[in-house]
């Protein structure tokens, strides 16, 4: 890994990176510096530091040189600090990225055709592997109690929804119905919940399987909090989406 990830300046970026970082400054340098060596078109990063209780901002903005790096006081939770992010972005794809996703060759040439082949596509994902290769996720369905349920063959297809680990919206599409939903503060369901809203204003979810990229799991986890704030998200993605779960 360099000492130091550097972007170059790009006049008009065909795509925006977006980061948030809340802990993981170390998985954060490793995905900077995948981003910087496989990624061949015309992009710019933005990092957004969500208030860090560490030494993460610190540490991303030592080890690398040409993002946009905006510190927050404090932590506007996931949806609100991508809000922000995509706000900011200047391209009209922005990839929301975790910052425990390392992407490898040819990883994001594939997700922009596909969100360019379909004209009401509003998000399209890579399929997301496990360290070992194997497939952790390609896109998932919902069930009707909510819950979310990863898709291991990987195919090209519209999906109930996709992990927002790794997934590269329409900037126009996602501002379109207000982002993220802040009711899901600070972290999980925000993006089915999302994918729902985007869905009942005809927008569609894709899975492209020819991209992939390996994602860290728990790299950015959130601590023992982490599955009682997933355990209250679910309790309000239930309440907000009853009478579509039903049908399910």
């Amino acid at each position: 890994m360099p000492a130091v990830v550097s972007f170059p300046a790009a006049e008009t970026p065909l795509v925006s990176i977006a980061i948030v970082l809340y802990r993981g400054g170390r998985h954060a340098v490793a995905a900077l510096a995948a981003v910087a060596a496989h990624t061949t078109v015309p992009y710019e990063v933005i990092v957004i530091d969500n208030a860090s209780p560490d030494a993460s901002g610190a540490l991303v903005r030592l080890r690398s040189s040409g993002a946009r790096f905006v510190v927050n006081d404090t932590n506007r939770g996931f949806g609100g600090a991508m809000n922000q992010a995509v706000g900011l972005a200047r391209a009209d794809a922005v990839c929301l990225m975790n910052p425990d996703v390392e992407v490898g060759p040819g990883w994001l040439e594939p997700l922009l055709v596909t969100l360019g082949s379909f004209d009401r596509c509003a998000a399209v994902s890579p399929v997301l592997l496990h360290p070992d290769g194997s497939v952790q996720e390609a896109g998932a369905r919902i069930d009707s109690t909510g819950h979310t349920h990863p898709l291991t063959e990987p195919e090209a297809r519209e999906v109930d929804y996709a992990s927002a680990a790794c997934l590269v919206v329409r900037r126009g599409a996602f501002l379109e119905l207000g982002g993220f939903d802040d009711r899901y503060h600070p972290a999980y369901f925000e993006d089915a919940d999302l994918a729902l809203r985007w869905r009942a204003a005809g927008w569609s979810v894709r899975v492209e399987p020819s991209s992939r990229v390996v994602h860290h799991r728990g790299g950015t986890d959130l601590g023992g909090a982490a599955t009682r704030i997933a355990g209250r998200s679910l309790q309000v993605f239930r309440a907000r989406w009853a009478a579509e779960l039903a049908t399910r």
